[in-house]
């Protein structure tokens, strides 16, 4: 008998136990719930990743990879600008088509800046060397503020006067040069 009042005792103790814990998971979910749904609600957008579509574009001056100084008053109409890491998937991902694009410019209206240390882009540096001034710096670097670059791809076009012609993450984002040479 004092077997059977024990086990009762120990079987009434593990229900309690799991009451609370259960009672304790049903509080945090309807926390999560709570954060979800104000989150799901918020209306703000989100910034964008570079300067925006009438922007103008810091004065800026800059070495390329092969020696060659860049600045501002060098870009020429329209010309097309991408910011690349090597740590971001969605570079690797955009890169086929802005060298693409690259090749329809011409490399004298393509302005390519790779984000890490020299020896760390290297493969990076090659790839868009072939159709791109390319320069590298750290992501806070001189061209990144002129551009106001909050991350990674960051593309646009922009005219020689230094106005953003638009500005997006990704290459079907941006228009073609020829619909740009239409507005």
């Amino acid at each position: 008998m004092t077997v059977v009042i024990i086990a009762v005792t120990v079987l009434g103790v593990l229900v309690l136990v799991d009451l609370v814990l259960t009672l304790g998971v049903v509080k945090r979910l309807r926390t999560h719930a709570a954060l979800i749904e104000q989150a799901l609600s918020t209306t703000d957008p989100m910034p964008p990743i570079m300067a925006p579509r009438g922007a103008k574009v810091a004065p800026f001056e800059a070495r390329t990879v092969d020696g060659k100084t860049v600045s501002l008053s060098d870009l020429l109409d329209p010309t097309l600008v991408g910011f690349f890491s090597t740590d971001c998937p969605a570079c690797g991902e955009n890169l086929p088509a802005f060298l693409d694009r690259a090749r329809v410019l011409g490399r004298d209206r393509v302005l390519a800046v790779a984000h890490g240390a020299t020896d760390e882009v290297a493969d990076l540096v090659a790839k868009l060397g072939a159709v791109a001034r390319v320069v590298t710096e750290a992501p806070d670097g001189p061209l990144g503020r002129a551009f106001s670059v909050r991350g990674v791809p960051a593309l646009c076009l922009v005219d020689p006067a230094g106005t953003v012609v638009a500005s997006a993450s990704e290459m079907a984002g941006l228009p073609t040069p020829a619909d740009v040479s239409r507005t």
